[in-house]
């Protein structure tokens, strides 16, 4: 049992059938969205028991996505908990805007979530669709966002602050004018101050550069990261995950680069 789900469960809660180890499963950041999305509004959920009509309502209470485990409510109309315990597995639907994420999930265990029956379920299976594709971004509020630095050839060190960023590119504002030429087609150097102890050194390829008199005289850029290595993906995935946990509200969908 994983240790954020530990003091939600009380000695009452009896274990199910336990079930040999599986792979991790690999989640996009589609899906993640998805799914702390429904963690924080709780919306209902829609399950099906295999071999029974109809649906069944719940609400993801938590997930764990280091286990791929949830941690969802009692299932409403109430199914007899011996026949949940016997089924091989259930599939559960989540919804967010035009996102749509299916689980296949087995029972491991009844819990008591603040007193009232709960269910732990480990992912086995997933499949996601969405019918409008988007970019989605974090915002920042203005002279609020992570510090970047650019670095431009044969150019003094610029100093940023972050606006939005994704997995595809991020939009900056420096302060004061800059109508020094920019590069057009050599990759720019940036360092991204994403955290106390977490930075990410990448190279942006530029797509405009713009000068605004208000509210205060400052130049905004517009850029999509260049190719990355595998752990640079894996520290910007972690920080874009970090900040929807945190602030789901501070996404934003788009369906063009920032």
């Amino acid at each position: 049992m994983f240790e954020r789900f530990a003091p939600w469960f009380s000695r009452r809660s009896r274990p199910a059938n336990t079930h040999a180890p599986t792979a991790r499963l690999s989640w996009c950041d589609e899906e993640l969205q998805v799914l702390l999305w429904n963690e924080g509004a709780k919306p209902q959920l829609q399950v099906e028991l295999a071999g029974r009509s109809g649906l069944f309502q719940s609400c993801l209470l938590a997930f764990d996505p280091d286990n791929d485990q949830l941690l969802i409510d009692g299932l409403f109309p109430v199914p007899p908990l011996d026949l949940i315990h016997q089924l091989p597995g259930f599939s559960i639907t989540l919804f967010k805007h035009q996102a749509v994420l299916q689980l296949w999930v087995t029972l491991e265990q009844y819990a008591l979530f603040h007193g009232k029956p709960a269910l732990l379920v480990r992912i086995a299976q997933k499949t996601f669709r969405q019918d409008r594709r988007a970019h989605s971004r974090v915002q920042f509020p203005r002279g609020q966002g992570p510090i970047a630095l650019l670095q431009l050839p044969m150019q003094p060190q610029l100093r940023a602050s972050l606006v939005n960023v994704s997995r595809g590119g991020l939009r900056l504002n420096i302060f004061g004018k800059h109508n020094d030429p920019w590069p057009q087609h050599t990759p720019i150097a940036c360092q991204l101050h994403l955290a106390d102890h977490l930075k990410l050194d990448c190279q942006l390829q530029l797509k405009a550069v713009q000068y605004y008199r208000s509210p205060c005289q400052h130049t905004q850029v517009r850029a999509k990261f260049a190719p990355m290595t595998a752990q640079q993906q894996h520290t910007l995935h972690l920080f874009l995950f970090k900040q929807l946990q945190d602030n789901p509200n501070a996404w934003a969908a788009s369906q063009s680069l920032p």
